[in-house]
């Protein structure tokens, strides 16, 4: 009405004389651009005649009282004249038209949620609206082109899986999504098109269906998640303008699904592709930034992960059991803030990482059995752990490390004979070097700082080279390596144990500048080994094992006061005196000295005190214990067994305190007298313990 009243006036400024009566009506319908919740208004512009109004839709005639035709009569797509025909003869007939095209530029906006269940619901509402501010329920219908009205939905758009849609469907004119676009366990319908969808502002989530198609060839931008998961059938996403997606992506166990294709620029979320056995091609060309972690897994069929263009990777990259992949190549990543996993992909060849200097956690390359080549020449810094194990094939490896917070691990690599690791100046953790078959040198020329080191199995090591390491926080470990000759570290402290053993050609260790060993020292069956030099050492912590090694005969440990465990000098053929160790005051355990076929005497003068027990057992060439004379005190037993040489045991008699038992046998040339001094000696002072006595000489 308020139109209507509006028209008249403009007419009556326009003319400043009434029009005559036989001029052809002006006819205009209102609005311009009606909807189909619009009532249509018909104006007659020049005329003062009583005229009466028919409206025709789409060639049919249906009659009206008075000029606004009412919007329940109208729908989208219908075509409207308007007939002015005078009540009086004489008059001439006017007309005018209108159609109610939806264009998506005006809105009949259905402000409830819509639940469509059937599809004469579907009609319904496109009689009227094509925006709902609300959810909207696709539950039932079986055709989505009576749902061609719709434009907009300011809230969510859910299928379930009562839905009846089957076949291809098409959702003509909508172009925006306020919230999610959800379907879910829809069985029947085979391929879906949003033609003109621009922007999804919340989640798309296609999961748990039997799609083979889903395409939105114009849609720009996901402000939420993108998830396409486990659809069996589906083959083809085709998403060719999207540029952002401001969440997650992932697309998961879509076992048919060949590639994907975008112009992607950035993703605001983790990237997850994983378990879609026939995805063979990832094409994001444009991608750029990665706000999150890439996960790649499980894709049987992947050849190749190239994105040309990213430079941003913020969570890390996991790469792990895609069993055709054969290049990673990210060329422009300088820094990650997460680490990068690769691991257990049979057939990758090769990993380029040409721009990456800086990983803020762990860098792993695991279990490839085939890589030939890890190229990182710029990568000098790793947050957290370093691995690079079980690489039988890795022939070049290209990394220029100054630090790593973390562990280094590098173990099972067959191929590679030198390692350039001399820039590294910091190890947070330990450093594990094992099995690696052909390295024949370790060189660590700037190690400052590491807390233990395991090198272990490597048949080709020649050479260690870590001259600037003043403390190693942890243990050492230097076993199996079948080619190394000489040891030689200047740590100040080793604050763990250092183990030595079963290495073939050894024939040397010097660690010229140890003064405390927190730990134990074990020296274990290496086989030539002649020197073992620790000439500053003063103390040693726990124990010290020094077994087996038939040629060593060349000991300095002219500044050991004390060991606080055990020590244990066995099996040693070419060692002829213990004078190495004369300045030994204290054993905090058990001494046990047994089958040193060439050592003559003890000497060991400043021994005072043995925790536990004193066990001397088949030394050949002993022939007296003059030289422990100053010792007085044993915790435990006092075994003198099978010693054939042994004739005086002179030294014995200052102890005041033996708390365990006395055994002395088998001795043939001790008197069996001077066995029973020492024993009416003991029982003067601090003795109450078993005695056997045999088998010596009567």
């Amino acid at each position: 009405m308020l139109v209507f009243l509006f028209s008249c006036m403009v007419s009556e400024k326009e003319y400043s004389t009434p029009p005559p009566l036989n001029a052809e009506p002006i006819v205009i319908i209102y609005p311009e651009k009606p909807t189909a919740n619009d009532d249509l208004h018909c104006i007659l512009e020049n005329q003062e005649a009583q005229y009466q109004f028919t409206w025709i839709a789409n060639n049919r005639i249906e009659q009206h009282n008075g000029p606004i035709l009412n919007s329940r009569n109208t729908r989208w797509g219908d075509q409207w004249s308007c007939l002015a025909t005078p009540k009086e003869q004489g008059g001439l007939i006017g007309q005018a038209q209108r159609s109610i095209i939806n264009t998506c530029e005006q809105f009949s906006t259905l402000e409830e949620d819509l639940f469509l269940n059937h599809q004469d619901d579907f009609q319904t509402f496109c009689r009227y609206h094509n925006r709902i501010q609300g959810d909207l329920w696709v539950q039932g219908g079986t055709d989505l082109s009576d749902l061609s009205c719709l434009c907009e939905v300011q809230g969510n758009i859910y299928f379930t899986s009562n839905s009846d849609l089957s076949g291809n469907q098409i959702f003509q004119k909508l172009r925006y999504i306020e919230g999610d676009l959800t379907l879910f366990q829809i069985n029947n319908l085979h391929s879906i098109q949003f033609p003109a969808l621009e922007i999804i502002e919340d989640d798309f989530q296609i999961i748990s269906t039997n799609l083979l198609s889903i395409s939105a060839p114009v849609l720009q931008e996901i402000h939420g998640k993108l998830y396409i998961e486990s659809n069996p059938t589906l083959s083809l996403i085709f998403l060719p303008s999207l540029i952002t997606i401001q969440s997650t992506l992932s697309i998961t166990n879509n076992p048919l699904l060949e590639s994907v294709i975008s112009t992607l620029t950035s993703i605001n979320g983790d990237t997850i592709i994983q378990e879609n056995r026939s995805l063979t091609a990832i094409s994001l060309e444009n991608l750029e930034e990665i706000n999150g972690a890439i996960y790649l897994q499980g894709n049987e069929s992947l050849r190749e992960l190239h994105f040309p263009n990213l430079i941003w990777l913020k969570e890390g990259l996991i790469v792990n059991n895609n069993l055709s992949l054969r290049k990673i190549l990210l060329p422009y990543i300088v820094t990650t803030e997460e680490s990068i996993t690769i691991k257990e992909n049979q057939e990758l060849e090769n990993i380029s990482f040409h721009s990456l200097e800086d990983v803020g956690a762990h860098f792993k390359i695991e279990s490839n059995n085939l890589l030939e080549s890890v190229y990182a020449p710029n990568m000098s810094v790793v947050n957290g752990d370093l691995y690079l194990r079980e690489l039988p094939s890795l022939s070049e490896l290209s990394i220029n490390l100054h630090s790593i917070e973390g562990e280094l691990r590098i173990q099972q690599i067959e191929k590679i004979s030198t390692l350039f690791l001399s820039n590294l100046e910091l190890i947070g953790d330990s450093l594990f070097f094992d099995q690696n078959l052909s390295v024949n040198s370790l060189n660590l020329a700037n190690l400052e700082t590491v807390s233990g080191i395991s090198i272990i199995g490597n048949n080709n090591l020649q050479e260690i080279n870590i001259p600037k390491m003043t403390n190693i926080q942890g243990s050492l470990t230097v076993s199996y390596n079948l080619s190394l000759s000489d040891i030689y570290l200047e740590p100040n402290t080793v604050r763990g144990d250092i183990s030595i053993e079963h290495n073939t050609l050894l024939s040397r260790i010097n660690f010229k500048n140890a003064e405390f060993l927190f730990g134990s020292l074990v020296i274990n069956s290496n086989p030539i080994l002649e020197s073992l030099l620790f000439p500053k050492l003063s103390e040693i912590n726990l124990s010290a094992k020094i077994i087996n090694n038939r040629l060593l005969h060349e000991f300095k440990f002219d500044s050991l006061k004390q060991i606080n465990n055990n020590f244990l000098l066995q099996q040693l053929d070419s060692l002829e005196s213990l004078d190495s160790f004369r300045n030994i005051q204290i054993i905090g355990s058990s001494l046990w000295l047994s089958d040193l076929p060439l050592l003559n005497e003890l000497s060991m003068p400043s021994l005072e005190e043995i925790g536990n027990g004193l066990y001397v057992k088949d030394l050949d060439a002993l022939s007296e214990l003059k030289s422990i004379q100053n010792l007085n005190y044993i915790g435990g037993d006092l075994e003198i067994q099978n010693n054939k040489s042994l004739d005086n045991i002179e030294g014995l008699f200052n102890i005041t305190t033996l708390l365990g038992n006395l055994n002395i046998t088998s001795n043939t040339s001790l008197p069996t007298i001077d066995i029973e001094e020492l024993l009416d000696h003991l029982m003067v002072h601090q003795f109450n313990g078993n005695v056997i006595i045999h088998s010596n000489l009567e």
